[in-house]
């Protein structure tokens, strides 16, 4: 009898668990097509997921632009859809817009076919509300799967990661425990992941509060807070 038949389903979860893993640590940290990092040596980029999310965003948008700032949302097509203009009100003030998904799936559960039309859905409600396409894509919760890098390939997609992360997946950091995370490790090319929608209820309060700490001390050490694509290819 088939040895995985007589292991049953736990076993076979376990091991496709495992064998997804294993996947997304040789992709992520062994793939140079997936990026973690920026190359311009003084530029940060302040990333936010999730959104849009009014008024959130909104008000982020307004942190950033108060201090001379620029910021870079990885949406997603549900919410675009929903907020149409604040999409495209994001994309007039000159932030940069790039894809998150349509929802909000794993790669490492989502076959080929459906993870290819979800991110497809996304490009276009992402065309429909700002008339850009994004060329990155970030995907949920950082995950990658070998399938998934050949989907981002098919559709022209550049995978991104971050290499400052100050929110907690399970645990609710305060604010200040937030900027001092990232100012306790920020450099020239970092690219800091933040929400401005998901997570905890309060997540994009705090992330607003600890932007208007970040900012000014980013300024002061000669850090330029910019858009990914500036901070990726160093132009």
């Amino acid at each position: 009898m088939n040895p995985w038949i007589m292991a049953g389903p736990a076993a076979l979860a376990g091991a496709w668990f495992g064998s997804a893993a294993l996947t997304h640590a040789v992709v992520t940290r062994g793939n140079r097509g997936v990026v973690h990092r920026g190359r311009h040596p003084s530029a940060v980029a302040l990333t936010f997921d999730d959104g849009p999310n009014p008024p959130h965003t909104q008000r982020i948008c307004d942190i950033l632009e108060a201090h001379g700032a620029k910021g870079t949302f990885f949406v997603l097509g549900r919410q675009v859809d929903r907020y149409p203009d604040t999409l495209g009100a994001t994309v007039e003030r000159g932030h940069e817009v790039q894809l998150h998904g349509h929802n909000h799936l794993h790669a490492w559960f989502t076959p080929p076919g459906l993870h290819q039309a979800d991110l497809r859905r996304g490009l276009e409600a992402i065309e429909r509300a700002s008339g850009t396409r994004p060329l990155y894509v970030r995907p949920p919760w950082g995950m990658c799967s070998a399938t998934g890098l050949w989907v981002y390939r098919k559709l022209g997609l550049r995978p991104v990661r971050w290499s400052i992360c100050p929110e907690g997946f399970w645990v609710k950091p305060s604010v200040q425990a937030m900027a001092e995370h990232i100012l306790g490790r920020v450099g020239g090319g970092d690219i800091v992941c933040l929400h401005d929608a998901g997570g905890f209820d309060d997540t994009p309060e705090r992330v607003a509060q600890c932007l208007e700490l970040v900012l000014p001390v980013l300024a002061e050490r000669g850090l330029e807070a910019t858009t990914l694509s500036r901070c990726v290819e160093g132009v």
